[in-house]
């Protein structure tokens, strides 16, 4: 790491949202989800960790199941399914969504699946499942195997939907979609045909986001409808526009138009959104003052998210958190980090996640503990225990530095500062790596939060 150069600094940072915030969405169907589609990540969510009945929208897993297995040779869109006596009597129940197949007859694989997608056939999801693994009991033993290593709240007891008993949650359901479109782009050819001929017949799609369609929305092209009494309307949804992907669900609307005004307002909410959140965290938008940090620190494997898709921005820093990401920048010109197998404190774990890194930075001498002999990895660090250990950090590196305090005087509570930080925080404040909070003060005495982590470091490796 090159040596920072020395600029008597001083910046006050001011906190600006350069982008409005977007109008909230409100839908009035109890449980739904709007994905961006390019990385997975919720833009929102309602009642979307909700187990509940999804009606036809469970034939998502069973498609995929049968879009795996043709992309693993296991079969093939043209192999011919014969029709069996009571596939052919089920194809006939007057109250199910069905297109009639015939007994002893044979259908591809791809007209099954055509009858699945467009009209949402329930036989002909149910011959697909007995063709791939010899019986429907198999075949839901299968998808929920599939479900299972997804990571799916879902349990299916049939592969289409009829029963109460196969539900799913609007979030897992929105991750099934997405996993889809990834892995096997292909699906979207027929989710978003309009209509299929089977048997010298034409039936036409259940959509009504598709194109002609009552509700026709711009860029849909699928991807699955679903209605029962328990499950009440359901829809996944999904649309493009100008290279954007939008992936919509929605359980246990009342009825069809509000399943399907609901999802329009979700779609349109995504592709307002999406644009403001290009990296994987969508509580990090883009305007933000800490933004080109976060996207910094992330893409240089710095800082990750708390969880998936969510960055904390606000989450405040534990003294291990900060003293981890520093050994990281270490790592990336220095190598790997032995771990030591003794341990400096009495309160640092041996095999603990910051084990390493804490026992790294205590020899190195960038770390000292506490008068009881304990570094305390959990309390929240202040801002100038970071500029501390920022400055033996430099120290480490480059040997020892003069700094001039004399920067601290332009701070309100400059007098503020513990006497065993004033050389650090001046470094900080000198390089521009440490700004002042609201109303000229440095705040050193302050906790700090991850957004503020975030900036502080990608100052640094500037």
């Amino acid at each position: 790491m090159k040596k920072l150069r020395y600029s008597l600094i001083v910046t006050l940072i001011a906190i600006f949202a350069f982008a409005s915030p977007a109008a909230a969405l409100e839908i009035a169907s109890p449980y739904g989800i709007v994905i961006a589609a390019k990385d997975g990540g919720p833009l929102y969510a309602k009642g979307a960790d909700t187990l509940r009945p999804a009606a036809s929208t469970t034939k998502l897993m069973s498609l995929y199941l049968i879009f795996e297995a043709i992309n693993n040779g296991t079969i093939s869109l043209n192999d011919p399914v014969t029709i069996s006596q009571h596939m052919a009597d089920y194809s006939r129940v007057d109250d199910w969504s069905n297109v009639p197949l015939n007994a002893g007859q044979t259908y591809t694989v791809e007209e099954l699946i055509e009858a699945t997608t467009v009209v949402s056939a329930c036989a002909a999801t149910m011959a697909l499942g007995e063709y791939l693994d010899g019986s429907n009991a198999n075949f839901v033993a299968h998808m929920n195997q599939k479900a299972g290593e997804m990571q799916l709240n879902a349990t299916f007891a049939d592969s289409a939907g009829l029963s109460s008993s196969s539900k799913m949650s609007a979030r897992s359901l929105g991750k099934l979609a997405y996993e889809f479109i990834q892995k096997y782009p292909e699906i979207i050819t027929y989710t978003s045909m309009l209509k299929t001929e089977i048997g010298g017949k034409t039936y036409y799609t259940t959509n009504r986001l598709l194109p002609g369609q009552e509700y026709a929305y711009m860029g849909a092209d699928g991807m699955k409808t679903g209605s029962t009494t328990p499950a009440g309307k359901c829809l996944v949804g999904t649309a493009t526009q100008n290279g954007t992907r939008i992936i919509t669900v929605i359980l246990n609307a009342s009825t069809t138009a509000r399943r399907y005004n609901d999802t329009i307002n979700m779609l349109n909410f995504g592709f307002a959104e999406a644009p403001f959140y290009p990296l994987i965290f969508k509580d990090v938008r883009s305007g933000t003052w800490y933004y080109p940090y976060v996207e910094a620190a992330y893409n240089k494997n710095l800082m990750n998210g708390m969880e998936t898709y969510k960055f904390a921005p606000e989450n405040k820093v534990t003294r291990a958190m900060f003293v981890t990401v520093l050994g990281r920048i270490w790592e990336q010109s220095n190598g790997s980090i032995i771990q030591e197998e003794a341990s400096n404190f009495p309160d640092v774990e041996q095999g603990s996640w910051y084990h390493k890194h804490v026992e790294w930075a205590a020899n190195s001498g960038i770390v000292e503990g506490f008068e009881d002999s304990t570094f305390r990895p959990t309390d929240l660090i202040s801002r100038e225990q970071m500029m501390k250990i920022l400055y033996q950090y430099n120290t480490l590196l480059n040997g020892e530095t003069a700094v001039d305090t004399s920067v601290l005087g332009a701070f309100t509570d400059g007098n503020n500062i513990s006497p065993w930080a004033l050389d650090s925080a001046a470094w900080c404040i000198s390089n521009g790596i440490i700004n002042g909070v609201e109303d000229n003060r440095l705040g050193a005495a302050d906790t700090t939060v991850r957004s503020q982590m975030a900036a502080v470091f990608a100052r640094y490796i500037q």
